[in-house]
């Protein structure tokens, strides 16, 4: 009998020693397959911390679900705005008159509506055109009273100068023109006198030459057509 305890002592022991074993092996296994590279999640995902003192990747969450990380936005530097350039002034000035005024000769222009059944109305520019006509003298008084020539290419710039100076007053010489009307009722011929004006301007304009100013003349005309005595006659057979 009392071998027979020993025996069963000794069993008992032999069998908890060997479940300790087995115990100790499954959770190593367990261990070593939580950590596997093979077809396992990275330490720290799926709400695993990673291990302390180990420098892991933190993927940032999308805030749309199962879409991308949003990359952080690249400031955009301010943009600069680059100022106008200053025009630079124009040397050349052109003085400025009031015109004399004369007329020079008178012409007449018919306006023939013997075959119209309505009234023919046109516009007096039909009859007649405002002509203008620059001169600028070929020599220049420098400022310190020298006498020098003014070039061909010179004397084309300044006369296209004078021209800009007087564009307004010429425009408006236009406009009063196209607004006259001439008008001959049915079966009639409108006799109507063309007076030819002359509008004189004559100055000066200067210019820059070898650091200096230079003095030019300038005669600037205007051929200004005024309508006139208007004299209706019926149509002959």
């Amino acid at each position: 009998m009392m071998n027979n305890a020993v025996g069963v002592s000794d069993l008992i022991k032999a069998i908890r020693g060997h479940a300790l074993i087995v115990l100790l092996t499954a959770g190593l296994i367990c261990n070593a397959c939580r950590y596997s590279p093979v077809g396992s999640s990275p330490p720290g995902a799926n709400g695993v911390p990673p291990l302390g003192g180990t420098n892991h990747p933190v993927t940032t969450a999308s805030p749309v679900p199962g879409g991308a990380a949003t990359a952080p936005a690249t400031a955009t530097p301010p943009t600069v705005e680059t100022p106008a350039p200053t025009p630079t002034p124009n040397p050349i000035r052109v003085v400025k008159v009031l015109p004399n005024t004369q007329v020079t000769s008178n012409e007449e222009y018919h306006l023939n509506n013997c075959g119209g059944t309505t009234p023919l109305r046109q516009p007096f520019s039909d009859a007649a055109k405002i002509r203008t006509e620059v001169a600028v003298s070929d020599q220049a008084t420098l400022s310190d009273g020298t006498i020098i020539p003014v070039s061909e290419p010179m004397r084309s710039e300044l006369t296209h100068e004078v021209e800009l100076a007087y564009q307004d007053a010429l425009g408006v010489a236009r406009a009063t023109l196209d607004a006259s009307e001439m008008l001959a009722p049915p079966f009639t011929v409108w006799y109507i006198t063309v007076i030819w004006e002359d509008r004189l301007l004559a100055a000066s304009i200067s210019f820059p030459s070898d650091g200096l100013t230079a003095m030019a003349a300038y005669t600037y005309t205007q051929h200004v057509p005024i309508m006139g005595y208007v004299k209706p006659m019926p149509c002959t057979a």
